[in-house]
């Protein structure tokens, strides 16, 4: 709270309430950002602690040498903040981290405390000076991640994104052929199927099992047969003679299978329970669409779509659909894009959500994939409880303020280090290498000097006067890397 002491009130009512600190969210996210009053061994997982854990430690190409990052500090600015401004200087503190420097073969440990660069601080009026201007960084309003099921009405289709907080997009929507496909990074579509027995699940059966209730109906009576006209298969009806498949699993019933069905002498057959009764032949054209008869032959097939051209083993393959969306290093959805999509699935009891055993890692599961292409199909048969989302609503929308805009910032600068610090391992003399000597910060302030100097979001502080002031630190801007821009702004934004 802002202290009132200075102020003299003429009115006969007396304030209850003090006046809030209206900067707060300015100061408090950059703070959580540094974490600089916290001791270093008490820090949470978050901020600039969370880009260091993220980054170290880093391995060499042969594996023969360890970097690793035990704290990193804060020290003290150059200049105080009057003397910055007068001398066209920026207010800003190195940044100081401690790394060590294993050797495999001999463990060896060198340790030493390395420059990493400067970082802006925050005046306690919420500004950043760079190079003697004040600026401010605004808050953004984004799509939050999570999963977000749409209706096309000029093509009449639904649609599904999974938004990540990094990494590649999923999306699905209705062919108009008649079956589901999907598209990662927008590009060449897929069925949805093959996307789902390559998570592992092998036969036409298990797949169809996923997503609907299934019935088993004993043929005993003719009532019995006629009943199944119509209907859809949840299982492959095989000839006991031949071994030949008489119908396919999601295959409808007509009367010539009917016929088959009493040659063969069929004692019970199992049937797809639609919701609302609506017949529905998508998973049954995707089915016959992909044509993978197990799941190593659907994971080739991605392989192959994904990156045509290279040879494709099993190995290859697997470690390409990890890379895409269940690797933490390469993919993450966030606390609140898992939150999202556990409450989303709140009601999908069967796949694990709903509950204290709900899934809390930030990647994608399988059981994401196989509920959101369940809810999609339940979407198209318009079953009670599935609804689409409106992308527009602040409910899928989200906040991100300083920290988390310079956060997101400064990890793009140390994966470029990263790359460098991989390079000097292989080209430099292991024996007499130190960490400084491994550490490139060239990236690092590259990309805060860009992101003050030139972001959409950091802007000259607006100086009209103090109210005009204030609003700026408060302002929400939908622009912005990883917002809208004002090309595709729709009409509605």
């Amino acid at each position: 709270m802002q202290k009132a002491k200075n102020v003299l009130n003429f009115g006969k009512i007396g304030s209850k309430l003090a006046l809030p600190n209206l900067i707060e969210i300015q100061l408090k996210s950059y703070e959580w950002f540094l974490q600089d009053k916290i001791p270093s061994n008490k820090r949470k997982g978050q901020g600039l602690q969370a880009v260091f854990e993220e980054v170290f430690p880093i391995e060499s190409p042969h594996e023969d040498v360890v970097l690793e990052f035990l704290n990193y500090e804060i020290g003290m600015p150059k200049y105080p903040e009057i003397e910055c401004k007068e001398r066209d200087a920026t207010f800003a503190a190195p940044l100081k981290a401690t790394i060590r420097l294993i050797k495999k073969d001999s463990m060896e440990v060198r340790e030493q405390t390395v420059y990493m660069g400067d970082i802006p601080l925050m005046t306690p009026r919420g500004t950043f000076i760079i190079n003697g201007a004040e600026r401010v960084v605004v808050n953004q309003l984004h799509r939050s991640p999570g999963i977000f099921f749409s209706y096309e009405e000029i093509e009449r289709i639904y649609t599904v994104r999974v938004i990540p907080d990094r990494g590649s997009w999923l999306e699905f929507e209705m062919d108009s052929k008649g079956y589901l496909i999907a598209r990662i990074d927008r590009k060449k579509k897929f069925p949805i199927t093959q996307l789902v027995k390559s998570l592992g699940y092998e036969s036409n059966d298990e797949v169809v099992g996923l997503f609907y209730d299934t019935k088993t109906v004993k043929l005993s009576s003719e009532e019995a047969f006629e009943g199944l006209i119509g209907r859809r298969v949840s299982k492959d009806v095989v000839s006991k003679e031949t071994g030949e498949i008489i119908i396919e699993a999601a295959g409808r019933i007509n009367i010539d299978i009917i016929d088959r069905l009493r040659e063969e002498k069929i004692k019970e057959v199992s049937l797809i329970e639609f919701p609302n009764n609506k017949d529905d032949a998508y998973l049954y054209n995707s089915l016959e669409k992909d044509e993978c008869k197990s799941s190593e032959e659907a994971i080739l097939k991605m392989h192959s779509n994904l990156r045509p051209g290279e040879p494709s083993n099993i190995d290859n393959a697997r470690n390409e659909i990890n890379r895409l969306f269940f690797n933490p290093r390469t993919y993450s959805l966030g606390a609140v894009g898992r939150y999202k999509i556990n409450k989303k699935f709140d009601h999908m009891k069967e796949f694990g959500y709903g509950g204290p055993g709900a899934p809390k890692v930030e990647t994608l599961i399988r059981e994401d994939i196989v509920a959101t292409v369940k809810y999609l199909l339940f979407l198209i048969a318009e079953a009670d409880g599935y609804h689409v989302d409106d992308i527009d609503h602040l409910g899928n929308r989200r906040v991100r303020s300083v920290g988390e805009l310079i956060m997101n910032q400064i990890k793009v600068g140390f994966q470029r280090m990263e790359r460098v610090i991989k390079e000097r391992m292989t080209i430099q003399d292991l024996d007499q290498v130190t960490p400084q000597a491994l550490i490139s910060i060239k990236p690092i302030t590259a990309v805060i000097n860009e992101f003050f100097g030139s972001s959409q979001l950091s802007q000259f502080m607006d100086q009209t006067n103090p109210l005009a002031e204030l609003t700026h630190k408060r302002r929400l801007n939908a622009l912005g890397p990883g917002g809208l821009s004002r090309e595709r702004a729709g009409f509605e934004v």
